[in-house]
């Protein structure tokens, strides 16, 4: 049996479908889902290197993040296993998961991590839809997973977590910062290995998205409530046939995609600088987005600094990894033997 989703149509009309199956329900999704299998399948090649057990924690990294059943069919069509979201209670492995989340998802540029893209498991945070990919993040909020601009903190996946940022207690913190230097370090420790598997799968076949505006402004235009305004001719097409916009690039390359008819694309003409500089951070090549060991330490502080905000990391705590390699305080960081300031935006 297929159940239509209620869901946003893309590209002439397709939207998500539930499927019932003899083991079960899974999504058929018209468009690609080979991110989901890399970054979050469970038959990802990335597995072996995430198979370790941080300093701070006591489960393998691997299971915090790797559990979707994926079947692609071809760039344009595949299926995912549904992911039950049953009652959960929040235990102390959501919060060190919410940080491996949040560490892995904003090294590797996934974005669009909203509550309904996450699913709260047993005892960790499932990314069921992963469309946006290696995209230069400036800030670990970027991802979504976090409050960012227009997405307030309810539309946020922290709000799966709990129901203020800034009411964790001191064991919630240090286990959510405990995750992401766990994740962090994994990273920055298998950077090889990492290019390795990319370079062999060749990131630069597969379709990924790349979102210009929040999806309330479409869907405002198309119920007669929003504004003609700041509209690309590209997506004036595509709200004219009753779609919610859809643009899509190749990791590497520089020209935004999207589909004129049901089986051919067309370039974007982009009338603004601002817009092609966001455009060109999207799908990245993975070397230039992880970039060398001292940038990526960087960009793990950069995050790090911006959390210690976010969740209220008071002048008075102080966090230790149990490996000796990393230390925050109000005041400072020092990873790895470099330190930063936590009153400015390091490097």
């Amino acid at each position: 049996m297929i159940q239509l989703i209620d869901a946003d149509r893309h590209n002439f009309r397709k939207c998500v479908q539930r499927v019932e199956r003899a083991s079960g329900h899974f999504y058929l999704k018209p468009r690609s889902i080979y991110w989901e299998h890399l970054f979050f399948g469970n038959k990802s090649p990335l597995i072996p290197i995430f198979d370790l057990v941080g300093r701070n924690g006591d489960k393998s990294l691997a299971s915090f993040i790797f559990n979707l059943e994926i079947e692609q069919e071809n760039n344009w069509l595949g299926y995912s296993r549904e992911v039950s979201r049953a009652e959960v209670s929040i235990s102390p492995d959501h919060f060190y998961s919410f940080g491996v989340l949040l560490g892995y998802c904003y090294l590797f540029g996934i974005r669009d991590l909203h509550k309904n893209n996450v699913v709260l498991r047993k005892n960790h945070f499932q990314v069921i839809d992963a469309e946006v990919v290696l995209t230069d993040l400036i800030l670990p909020n970027e991802t979504l997973l976090l409050p960012f601009r227009e997405i307030p903190f309810e539309s946020s996946a922290a709000s799966l977590l709990c129901s203020d940022l800034k009411g964790l207690d001191e064991k919630q913190i240090h286990s959510l910062f405990s995750g992401y230097f766990d994740m962090a370090t994994a990273i920055l420790d298998n950077l090889e290995d990492i290019m390795t598997v990319f370079n062999k799968e060749d990131l630069s076949v597969h379709s990924l998205r790349v979102i210009l505006k929040n999806t309330k402004e479409y869907r405002d235009f198309l119920s007669g409530t929003g504004k003609l305004e700041n509209f690309i001719p590209e997506e004036l097409t595509q709200l004219d046939r009753g779609d919610i916009p859809y643009f899509f690039k190749f990791a590497g390359k520089d020209e935004l995609l999207y589909l004129s008819a049901p089986e051919s694309s067309e370039v974007v003409s982009t009338p603004t600088e601002d817009l092609k500089r966001d455009i060109k951070r999207h799908g990245k090549p993975a070397a230039q987005l992880l970039g060398s060991s001292p940038d990526l330490i960087k960009k793990i502080a950069t995050g790090a600094l911006y959390m210690r905000r976010i969740f209220s990391f008071t002048d008075d705590m102080e966090w230790v990894d149990k490996g000796g390699l990393v230390s925050l305080n109000g005041s400072s960081l020092n990873f790895r033997n470099f330190l930063f300031s936590a009153n400015s935006r390091p490097g």
